[in-house]
């Protein structure tokens, strides 16, 4: 953390257009310092998300990386709050996030898959335990947003369509960079090997730790190369090898759910936790918007131009 004659001094250099940060900080959020092998480091994670990069994105590259460094701030006014606040998970709760983290998967597999990812197992706690805090922080600060009855059945009343439920699949994925690298795990899979072992151990999308599981979705809601392939796939067989502009993906459909019309129960269920989620949220980015307008904000200039 700045000195106070540090931070007298960063405050006249600001006037005159900046204050010199170590050539090891990218920037600094009221004495909290975000250092440049982290962001880096963030980067990387989020730009090796889409496998091969998209022209789109090698174009955009310096806006994305200047809101990668947003999201490393917003995340450092997070746990500043929560520090002053006193938040943090309890040894159980961060316990219990970890174990179902690892759960299917092997010990040594979890530390390859570690490694693969550059981090080790103090460094992946570390980030739970700040993942965690983040979540309580969230929930404290929307704790007091609520649904009214009311509010619920007018929302019903104006949408009584979206008690028709559409299809919904369940569908595993891996994510390669070539379209080689795909055929050759589709060899893999078809000769016998586990789809969700070779998406663990291949596959760059972060869900390969679940061996590639999406979870289930509704047509629309994943790009429109996902849909081609999932929604016309027989449950239980692999895909061809898809492209898009992330990569090369082959899909497993795990499971189906036909369409069908929830009852009134269920209905008001999943539109109260709908209009609840979606409340909190901009409660939530409010509050965010502005802390961040108080917080102190110090950048490297020579490592984040503009």
């Amino acid at each position: 953390m700045l000195s106070t004659r540090a931070l007298l001094v960063c405050a006249a250099l600001l006037l005159a257009g900046g204050c010199r940060l170590p050539r090891d900080t990218v920037a600094e959020v009221d004495g909290r310092r975000i250092g440049a092998a982290e962001f880096e480091a963030a980067v990387h994670a989020f730009t090796t998300t889409f496998g091969q990069l998209p022209p789109a994105l090698e174009r955009e590259l310096p806006r994305v990386r200047r809101g990668v460094l947003d999201r490393l701030i917003d995340r450092e006014v997070m746990l500043a709050e929560a520090g002053r606040r006193g938040v943090r998970p309890s040894t159980v709760e961060l316990e219990r996030a970890l174990a179902a983290t690892q759960a299917g998967m092997p010990p040594k597999e979890f530390e390859a898959t570690l490694a693969e990812a550059g981090t080790d197992r103090a460094s992946w706690r570390r980030a739970a335990e700040r993942d965690l805090t983040i979540e309580k922080l969230q929930a404290a600060i929307t704790a007091p947003v609520a649904v009214g009855e009311q509010e619920l059945d007018d929302w019903i009343a104006r949408h009584r369509e979206r008690g028709e439920q559409p299809e919904e699949v369940r569908a595993a994925q891996i994510l390669v960079r070539t379209e080689a690298a795909a055929g050759e795990a589709r060899r893999r899979i078809v000769g016998g090997a586990s789809f969700a072992d070779i998406a663990r151990e291949v596959s760059l999308s972060p869900d390969a730790a679940r061996g590639g599981d999406l979870g289930y979705f509704t047509r629309s809601q994943m790009p429109p190369e996902f849909d081609e392939a999932v929604f016309t796939l027989p449950r239980g067989e692999i895909s061809d090898v898809v492209g898009s502009p992330y990569g090369f993906h082959l899909f497993l459909v795990l499971d189906r759910r036909p369409a069908r019309t929830r009852g009134d129960a269920e209905l008001r269920a999943h539109v109260r936790a709908s209009l609840l989620a979606g409340k909190r949220d901009t409660a939530f980015r409010s509050w965010l918007t502005e802390a961040r307008a108080k917080a102190r904000i110090t950048y490297n200039r020579s490592l984040i131009p503009g």
